[in-house]
């Protein structure tokens, strides 16, 4: 988003990738097995939240697996750093 400083972008790029990654570590413990019915839910309800609210203003991208390969398709690069360092 235009209105977004360069590190504010990074911040929220970093922010919904933590709240990710938390989520990850969370389902896989092994203390958590017995709850592993619900699992795909909770990845779900966490990747909607943060598209809904981080992707108007960075595209929530939440890897740079997942940013790199449209912008090498269509050569598009500005900006390409912010998801790639939060990986």
């Amino acid at each position: 988003h235009e209105s977004l400083s360069d590190f504010q972008a990074f911040a929220v790029e970093f922010l919904s990738t933590s709240l990710l990654i938390f989520t990850c570590c969370g389902v896989w413990d092994h203390r958590n097995a017995h709850q592993g019915d619900s699992n795909p839910i909770k990845f779900a309800l966490v990747i909607i939240l943060c598209s809904a609210t981080v992707g108007p203003y960075t595209g929530a991208s939440m890897n740079a697996a997942r940013s790199i390969a449209p912008a090498f398709i269509n050569n598009i690069w500005t900006k390409q750093w912010v998801s790639s360092l939060t990986w």
